[in-house]
């Protein structure tokens, strides 16, 4: 390692992913019924596999939306970005974490 790429003081090194992996994905949207099979059609692409049962979902308190959580098996970056970008075509998202 060259000092050049040493880290300076108070600055870190992300750390580095290796793929594939296990990789969690959490969407939170306005409650509805058709969002999980949205969700579905749009990852169909890059997710062949993902089903209903894949995913858990959390009610917010008032029930006005809906917090969905699963797990994917990410090939690389780029496939975790595009999955992002699907994920933010459908109406109503509001985070994709």
């Amino acid at each position: 390692m060259s000092i050049a790429d040493e880290p300076t003081a108070g600055e870190q090194k992300p750390p580095k992913i290796e793929f594939p992996c296990q990789y969690p994905l959490k969407v939170i949207a306005d409650a509805r019924e058709s969002l999980i099979a949205e969700l579905i059609q749009v990852l169909r692409p890059e997710l062949p596999d993902l089903q209903a049962s894949d995913f858990d979902i959390k009610d917010s308190r008032n029930q006005r939306f809906v917090s969905l959580r699963f797990t994917i098996v990410a090939r690389s970056e780029t496939h975790v970005a595009d999955i992002f970008t699907a994920i933010k075509t459908l109406k109503n998202i509001h985070m994709v974490l």
